[in-house]
């Protein structure tokens, strides 16, 4: 395929997801009254849209099985645009646009430095190398290759029934049996269904590109509207593309990226909601957090991570916070509940591993002690060095980050927040706190002998928003600046 077919391709992938886009963009205005959070509708509808398309994608092909592909793609674009209309009319009628819609539009222009200057251009040319890289690479990673094998299997069978796909008599000798939910795997799906192709399409191997392109928006976005410092979002999504493992997943087309802005963008929605609760926007939050789940089996960390930064927050359980709990339960689990029932039927449990392949678990294969020394973790220093402490022992992984947040938290701890204005102050405490809940979980599970956290790479990338950022706001203040 040539290259100007291929971004036709991803163009016409890529205006197919703007009905979903702006289906959450007012959704979250709905839901959200501060007028400076709103101002993050953009990056939020961008991450949370795409997984939309998948939940009705999946609906369909499990109520309407076996029909032909135009079915499918009428389907979802009209049911999508409709939502769309429907939800812009009601904004336009209770005149909710005439805030989100200002008579002019101020771009956030500030005068910079040129080593400010630089900055961005280095981040653009990060971007663009990742999409070249992407463009002109090819897909060699065990997990990405298995996503694409169960997204042709569904788009050829046109049917769910036989999800996950252990019975192979069904599923034309393929075996795939994880457990998590399609969030990821139906966007790959509906890529196959527009190009009526089930090969690897270009729309698809740009998933994760998309998702690298909204997280930074959402960090920018972030640091322009909340830290007053727009250059500080860009330096921090320098600090996140100069990691090696993630970018190698991105431009490998793996589900990382996508889980990980689920998750943070979940996260920053919450700390927003710490500072003044209300139901409307807990349950846009609980949302967010289902369709996270939806997406990644991992995500689950979510719950204990929002249950203990709650109780920082509250200090105490109050009758208001067990029933926002109640509530912020059932609106993130309506989402993933019927694949966990699924799930508990076929392995025993709502979310396997290991257990879901059952080959695996044969004492004479001694799968553990491979998966240990093939990782490095084959003694107990090794273990402590390579896992726990993998960040600073494997800068061909992680680059130099977790040595920035070493630096940055030093600062922290030295005082140098003081002199940050309160709003930055307790944004910049609240990722401190999620970066810290992580590593305790990370160090509980390990003194128990325990490999959960340790034993793949990839876990630890869940936090690295929230490193980058954390890094970022302090780092920032020793980039010199214009003299004015």
């Amino acid at each position: 395929m040539l290259i100007t077919e291929q971004l036709f391709d991803l163009l016409i992938f890529l205006l197919t997801l703007i009905p979903f886009i702006l289906f959450t963009k007012f959704l979250f205005r709905i839901s959200v009254d501060n007028k400076k959070i709103q101002e993050l509708s953009l990056p939020v509808a961008l991450i949370m849209g795409p997984i939309f398309l998948s939940i009705l994608l999946e609906l369909l092909l499990r109520y309407f099985p076996k029909e032909n592909n135009i079915f499918y793609v009428l389907s979802v674009l009209i049911i999508g645009t409709s939502l769309s209309i429907f939800l812009f009319l009601y904004c336009y009628k209770k005149k909710f646009f005439q805030s989100l819609v200002p008579n002019k539009i101020n771009l956030p222009l500030p005068q910079t430095s040129n080593k400010e200057d630089f900055l961005f251009l280095l981040l653009l040319l990060s971007v663009i190398t990742v999409f070249l890289a992407t463009l002109f690479g090819f897909i060699i990673q065990n997990d990405p290759l298995e996503y694409a094998k169960t997204a042709q299997v569904i788009y050829q069978q046109k049917d769910l029934t036989y999800y996950p796909f252990v019975d192979t008599n069904f599923s034309d000798g393929y075996y795939g049996p994880w457990t998590h939910g399609l969030g990821y795997i139906n966007i790959w799906v509906w890529s196959y269904f527009l190009a009526e192709y089930d090969g690897l399409t270009t729309s698809a191997r740009f998933i994760s590109d998309y998702y690298l392109v909204a997280l930074i928006i959402l960090l920018i976005k972030l640091s322009t509207v909340f830290l007053k410092q727009r250059i500080i979002g860009v330096l921090a999504a320098i600090f996140l593309c100069s990691t090696p493992v993630l970018i190698t997943g991105v431009t490998g087309s793996h589900i990382d990226i996508v889980r990980i802005a689920l998750l943070f963008n979940s996260l920053i929605l919450f700390h927003f909601y710490l500072q003044k609760p209300s139901l409307k926007s807990l349950v846009f939050i609980s949302v967010s957090v289902g369709l996270a789940l939806y997406t990644h089996s991992l995500n689950i960390l979510l719950f204990p991570i929002i249950a203990i930064l709650w109780l920082i927050h509250e200090r105490k359980i109050s009758l208001l916070m067990i029933r926002h709990g109640f509530i912020f339960l059932f609106f993130s689990l309506i989402f993933v509940i019927p694949s966990y029932i699924i799930n508990i039927k076929l392995f025993g449990n709502p979310i396997a591993d290991s257990g879901a392949v059952p080959v695996w678990n044969l004492p004479s294969l001694h799968y553990d002690e491979w998966f240990n020394i093939r990782r490095e973790l084959g003694t107990e220093a090794a273990r402590l060095f390579y896992g726990v402490l993998k960040g600073l022992s494997k800068p061909e992984w992680f680059g130099f980050s977790y040595y920035f947040f070493i630096v940055a938290f030093y600062f922290y701890i030295a005082g140098v927040s003081k002199k940050i204005e309160n709003e930055s102050n307790l944004l910049t405490k609240y990722l401190l706190n999620v970066i810290l809940i992580f590593f305790f979980f990370v160090l509980i599970t390990y003194s128990f002998g325990l490999d959960i956290f340790i034993k793949n790479y990839r876990y630890q990338m869940t936090i690295q928003p929230f490193i980058a950022l954390f890094s970022a706001i302090l780092l920032y203040k020793f980039i010199p600046k214009k003299n004015t």
